[in-house]
Formats: C-alpha cells, structure tokens, sequence
C-alpha cells in the first residue's frame, strides 16, 4: 500500500523533524512478548514495515506515519489488564471540578466501562450525562449500570446533535485517533456557544517524553504525542480558547517506570552502568513512591487541557 509523505496533523505545511524510526516486526515481536498480545499481520497486511515518529516544528506535535490505530478486538485484549480501565484518575477530578462549575449536559467520548460518567451525572446542576465508547464490551458494562452509552460514531453524533452540550470530554482518547484535528472539530460542533472541551492525554512534556521504548505509546496504540505547546496550536486551529492546563505529578505506582527511563542512559554505558542502574533503581523506586512531597516536584503521566468556545 502506498502513502502520501507525511504532513503534521494540525499544521499540513509546518517543517517536521524525524525522531524515531521502529521496525514493525520487532513491535509486533515485543507485543507478544510483553502483553500476550499477537498482532498477527496488522502491519504487514497494510503493507507497512517501519513507524516513522516526526515531531512538527511549530506545532510541537509528535505523531506517528503511517498512523495505524488498532481495532476494537485490541482494545478489548487490552481491557484484561487491572491498569487499563482504571477507575479513578487524576484527569476525572479535575473536569469533574470544572463540570460542576458549569452544569448543563455532559458527553464523554469514549467512557470506557463509565466510571467518569456515573460521578459526572451525580453532580448537582447535571441535567444529562451521555457518553458514547466503541469498545462495545466496555459499553455494555457501562449500559448495565443504567448509563446512557451508546456505540454511535463522533461524527455521525456530530451531525444529528450540533450545539447540544455544555461540556464535551474526551480522557486518554486523542492519542488514539489518526485525525485529531477533525476529531476535535466534531466535538466541537457538539458544544453549545460557550461550551467547554475537556481534553486529557498522556503528557509529552514530562519524563515521558524520554521514553522511546514505550510499546503503548505507539502504533497500534498511540498515534500522536501531545504537550501544551501542541493544545495551544490545536485550539488556535479550531477558534477555541486555551483556557486552563494542568498537569499531573508524578503518581506513587509509576515511580518505578520514571526511575527506569532517568537510569537508562547510565545502563546504556556497559555491564557496570547497567548494574549500578539496577542497584539505584531498586533502592530509590520504594522511597520515591512513599513520598508525595518529592514527587509533586515531577510531573507524571497526564496532562490536561480546559478549551472554551466562543
């Protein structure tokens, strides 16, 4: 299969700078050794045997070309593991704080199994609270604890329901899709005159932004990279006012995986490095991960983002 060269995803003509090229067998060989997970020939089906990351200049955007998402058999794979679907996040409290101050009707693109969506529809001045999931495993979950849930697309919702809602959110989502411009454009049109958008990703202007390793954050999985530079140009791209961001300290259980990624160039230097690496990590995982008051100096996995619209 052929592709078009690559174009950034919110700014078509801005000059890309190529990060990280992956060989696609070798992902699909770490899939299944790390998560049990067989790709199968998802890449080579398509005709794809290398991931190209560019990072946009102006934008500040990382994505990944050819951007190839995987399917809702992945996900549903993936919703096994204790970590996926994790009920309580940072990024909830914070919309759930701003949901409140505004009332009204709530979407949530892409609940999940709808924890966020039961506290959002507790709340006082909540009138309605929908959201839609395409893993229908999740939704069906979500449907059997009286949540309004539905499997309809974003855009075909888009149409039928433009200007409807007073907060439309989307947590740990844009990432996952290969047109975030257009995507953040239907949710728009949902949005009533004033309405907020409430966004939440994986924070690339952490430590995260050193892991080159990270098997879940790229294809098939993560498609782009996001940072407040990137939220800033997304809202200039949509007339949407930057409003508020946010960003998570680093959480007691991800400790150890930030220690691995700051050790990891001293265990590139050789067996002693690597060894010394080990010995550090070990030893300052426990501590960092019993100390608020250290990790609150990190900034950790997520980053949030309050867009309002005119």
């Amino acid at each position: 299969m052929n592709y078009a060269p690559p174009q950034s995803p919110l700014l078509p003509l801005e000059p890309l700078r190529l990060l990280q090229s992956l060989d696609c067998a070798q992902v699909a060989s770490r899939w299944l050794q790390h998560y049990q997970i067989d790709l199968g020939d998802f890449f080579s089906a398509r005709g794809v045997s290398r991931l190209h990351l560019y990072r946009g200049r102006q934008s500040g955007l990382g994505f990944f070309w050819p951007a190839l998402g995987g399917d809702g058999g992945l996900y549903q794979q993936l919703q096994h593991f204790d970590w996926y679907y994790l009920a309580d996040k940072w990024e909830h409290r914070q919309a759930l704080a701003d949901i409140a101050a505004s009332g009204g009707q709530v979407l949530e693109i892409g609940c999940g199994r709808g924890e966020f969506l039961a506290q959002a529809a507790r709340l006082p001045h909540v009138r309605a609270a929908a959201g839609i999931e395409l893993n229908a495993s999740a939704a069906h979950v979500a449907r059997s604890a009286g949540l309004d849930v539905q499997t309809t697309d974003l855009f075909a919702l888009a149409e039928q329901s433009p200007g409807r809602y007073d907060t439309v959110c989307a947590f740990q989502v844009l990432e996952h899709v290969p047109d975030p411009l257009r995507f953040c454009a239907a949710m728009k049109r949902l949005l009533k005159p004033g309405g907020q958008l409430l966004l939440a990703t994986p924070n690339h202007d952490s430590f995260m932004a050193c892991d080159m390793r990270n098997l879940m954050d790229a294809p098939p999985h993560h498609l782009s990279r996001w940072t407040r530079r990137a939220f800033r140009t997304l809202a200039g791209c949509l007339r949407l006012r930057a409003e508020y961001f946010a960003a998570e300290t680093l959480a007691g259980y991800h400790a150890d995986w930030y220690l691995n990624v700051r050790l990891r160039p001293l265990a590139r230097r050789g067996p002693a490095g690597a060894a010394l690496s080990q010995v550090r990590r070990r030893w300052l995982a426990p501590w960092l991960a019993a100390s608020p008051r250290l990790r609150k100096r990190i900034a950790g996995h997520s980053l949030y983002a309050r867009l309002r619209a005119a």
